[in-house]
């Protein structure tokens, strides 16, 4: 799971990708070193090729009522949740529910393709309308 917090006074963007086991793709890497234009291309294939994905936008004022990081923490515990996975991978954020094994990888999105294509949606997603759980 991934987040964009560049603008915090927009809704902070937080994602979450399932792929098939053994899914590759050589673009889907560290968001923060694609383009735009090429993130824009990737948000579509990495709907298209994932088993599920899950993509919340959190509020302003629930920022403003847990603070960033806890909301952040909160928005990836919901998507966790959610996922039918036993095994949760995150951006070096722990989360605090039961029943999953949650493993926080430092430096996720250039380790793991599902963190990197989560980081991808959420930084490519800035529209509640486009918002589509799968």
């Amino acid at each position: 799971m991934k987040r964009d917090e560049d603008h915090l006074q927009d809704p902070l963007t937080v994602a979450g990708v399932i792929f098939p086991i053994g899914y590759e793709n050589p673009d889907i890497y560290d968001s923060k070193s694609i383009s735009e234009k090429k993130r824009d291309a990737l948000f579509e294939q990495i709907q298209e090729d994932a088993l599920w994905f899950e993509i919340i936008q959190v509020t302003p004022e629930e920022i403003d009522k847990h603070n960033i990081y806890r909301a952040d923490q909160l928005a990836m515990e919901q998507i966790a949740i959610h996922s039918n996975a036993d095994v949760v991978l995150t951006d070096a954020m722990p989360l605090l529910i039961e029943g999953k094994e949650i493993i926080p990888l430092v430096k996720g999105d250039q380790k793991s393709i599902s963190i990197a294509a989560a980081s991808i949606l959420a930084k490519s997603h800035k529209r509640p309308c486009n918002v589509r759980v799968r």
